[in-house]
């Protein structure tokens, strides 16, 4: 596996998906590799996924979300080398795993979203730091239902887009 590929098809997911966080694409860059780097043994799958995860570390981004995104990645479809006796059944049940994890990760900002209304009240004042795609969604959602509110961000990374500022 050419760690400069991986890079590639990370950053690609990055620049093509403008709403797609650091962690998930980390995610979907290591369902690509186990869909498209055929190995045949589970510890040379393992090898590939972990040498994955090193090239994507050393891209210009947040290491912490890459890391964190993969180890949840990781456990959660890697309990299938315990459920099967070929390896080509234990590979299926992981990218199946591992498109589930995926959806179930995308779904989860909205709910989040939808859950934090009650505590964004009229007239409220939200401090932020920095920008989160959650946060952002949860003021969104406030917006829908007719709520007023100021928005202070403390810092941003990449810089604020203008959606942050036209929520009051």
């Amino acid at each position: 596996m050419n760690k400069g590929v991986v890079q590639g098809i990370f950053l690609k997911i990055l620049k093509e998906e403008e709403d797609v966080s650091v962690g998930v694409a980390a995610i979907k860059t290591l369902l690509t590799v186990i869909e498209n780097y055929k190995v045949g043994t589970v510890r040379e799958l393992d090898l590939n996924l972990q040498l994955a995860v090193d090239a994507m570390r050393h891209c210009d981004q947040p290491v912490a979300a890459i890391s964190s995104g993969c180890e949840l990645f990781m456990r959660f479809i890697t309990f299938a080398k315990l459920d099967v006796k070929s390896f080509e059944e234990c590979e299926q049940i992981m990218l199946q795993r591992g498109r589930i994890f995926l959806d179930t990760l995308l779904e989860a900002r909205g709910k989040v979203a939808k859950q934090a209304l009650p505590f964004i009240r009229d007239g409220c004042k939200i401090l932020t730091h920095s920008r989160s795609r959650v946060v952002l969604a949860a003021m969104l959602e406030a917006v829908k239902a007719n709520k007023r509110f100021q928005v202070f961000v403390t810092m941003s990374w990449r810089g604020c887009t203008k959606s942050w500022w036209q929520l009051e």
